[in-house]
């Protein structure tokens, strides 16, 4: 945190690295305790952090910033779109394929709500894909991207 934003109070950017030799629960809690103990003001002042899916991760840090929001980043976003958008689990040919991930990078990058929605809309409908819609439905945190103005993908 810069000086003026610490005399002002304001909140800035903050962004912790710490090499695990193991990726457990015990590990990341550690990880998480240490910067807490730290920086303890920290505990109350997060509203936002981005990881990846990792779900021990995220229960960590939900334990030490239960107040803060915890969302995937967008790369982490498409890297689910690229595994989960397939030609043989979805049952559509290449060429659509390509078409609705870039329907989805666009989710990503839209500008307002009803933008994101009318992609959603052209994804349910457009492409007309039961495996699709099935996927939306059973898994609808996944197309809740992050966007400007958008909703935000929370777990």
């Amino acid at each position: 945190m810069n000086s003026s934003a610490r005399a002002s109070g304001e909140l800035s950017p903050c962004a912790s690295v710490c090499i695990l030799f193991e990726e457990t629960e015990e590990c990341i809690q550690w990880f998480c305790n240490t910067l807490v103990a730290m920086i303890p003001t920290l505990q109350n002042r997060v509203c936002t952090i981005v990881t990846d899916k990792g779900k021990k991760l995220r229960k960590c840090l939900k334990i030490c910033f239960p107040e803060a929001s915890c969302i995937l980043c967008k790369f982490h976003v498409n890297q689910i779109f690229q595994r989960q958008i397939t030609t043989n689990k979805m049952e559509l040919s290449a060429y659509k394929r390509q078409e609705i991930l870039i329907c989805l990078q666009k989710m990503m990058h839209c500008d307002d709500y009803n933008e994101y929605l009318s992609y959603v809309s052209q994804l349910l409908h457009a492409f007309n894909n039961t495996k699709l819609s099935e996927c939306y439905g059973i898994n609808r945190n996944l197309f809740i991207v992050i966007g400007h103005g958008c909703p935000t993908l929370l777990y």
